[in-house]
């Protein structure tokens, strides 16, 4: 209750409602706060407003193209603290 540690927020980004959901269970379970969307494009809208610290993007079965993900990774990447 002491604890001023700032908690960690994740944007997990992925289509596939299974692998986000399993992600923020293991997150959550170690104390962060999470963020989920479904695809890229929708994760760079979430990143002005949550802010995250970390982003982790499942494009295992993803239907954007292969231009659209690589363009909006590399925008991720930028945005991150």
């Amino acid at each position: 209750m002491g604890d001023d540690r700032h908690q960690r927020k994740v944007l997990i980004i992925g289509e596939e409602s299974y692998a986000r959901d399993t992600m923020r269970v293991l997150l959550g379970s170690m104390g962060c706060q999470c963020v989920l969307t479904t695809s890229v494009q929708v994760g760079l809208a979430a990143l002005e407003e949550e802010n995250p610290d970390a982003a982790i993007v499942d494009l295992h079965q993803t239907r954007s193209s292969t231009a659209q993900v690589v363009s909006g990774l590399d925008k991720i990447g930028l945005s991150l603290r």
